[in-house]
């Protein structure tokens, strides 16, 4: 396994939530090539130069390996996902959709420290329409779940 691949994993996933830029991607990669022996799929991340985070979560999930434990880094975007919603409330329904995506992509099978996972975005959307509970509850109940992971 190459010794970055957790953390590229890491990266990709804070790509695709949102708490990373492309230039902090290039940046990282840039970093990884002065810092271990050439990689083809780093060197690719280093030279890119679009503006597409899913094009650049891409490039980096190439540089994954098969034995990095997304679970492992998912807990460490949740970590990030809690500033991201302190700073910006107005995007729980954003990072509600993104972690339903996670666990659907999980086969719908989390661990317990990831349960709250299961169902936020039915709350937001119920929340949203006015038929249970308020945008607000549901946002410090998030607040409170991700704070564990910081």
């Amino acid at each position: 396994m190459r010794p970055f691949a957790q953390t590229a994993l890491v990266k990709r996933l804070s790509l695709e939530a949102g708490v990373m830029n492309v230039e902090e991607a290039v940046s990282w990669a840039e970093g990884i090539l002065s810092d271990h022996s050439y990689d083809d799929d780093v060197a690719n991340v280093a030279l890119y130069s679009g503006t597409s985070l899913k094009e650049i979560a891409g490039l980096i999930g190439r540089c994954t390996d098969p034995g990095a434990d997304e679970l492992d880094a998912m807990r460490m975007v949740l970590g990030k996902l809690e500033g991201k919603l302190r700073e910006e409330p107005q995007l729980l329904e954003v990072i509600s959709e993104h972690l339903e995506s996670f666990w659907t992509r999980q086969d719908y099978e989390l661990p317990d420290d990831m349960y709250f996972m299961i169902g936020l975005h039915d709350s937001v959307l119920l929340a949203k329409d006015g038929i249970y509970g308020s945008l607000e509850a549901v946002r410090k109940s998030l607040q409170y779940e991700l704070e564990r992971f910081i």
